[in-house]
């Protein structure tokens, strides 16, 4: 979920070189809340009691995740390269996306 206008499909698409970037991405702030759960549970004796749980929530910008995902690409891209270069590419199954 994000708190700004979605971006078009031309907007979405970053097309930055993160080697070469020498202009720091500013990104928005996280608005956030915190959403608790309440529910009743027994104990060994069979009392009833309450139990809450708290679960923080964050919403980003639209602009700051397509950014984000641009960099997840890349920083793909460059980890595939060095599992071939290492051979281990058929060994590695972590940070890997499936059917490789």
């Amino acid at each position: 979920m994000h708190f700004d206008d979605k971006l078009n499909a031309a907007s979405r698409v970053i097309s930055v070189n993160f080697e070469l970037e020498t202009k720091r991405h500013q990104f928005y702030p996280f608005l956030a809340y915190s959403e608790v759960k309440r529910r009743v549970k027994k104990n060994a004796d069979g009392v009833a009691f309450t139990e809450s749980k708290e679960r923080p929530i964050k919403f980003s910008a639209h602009k700051d995740a397509a950014y984000l995902e641009a960099y997840a690409s890349f920083l793909s891209l460059a980890y595939e390269v060095e599992l071939r270069r290492r051979n281990l590419s058929k060994y590695v199954l972590a940070y890997r996306k499936g059917g490789r």
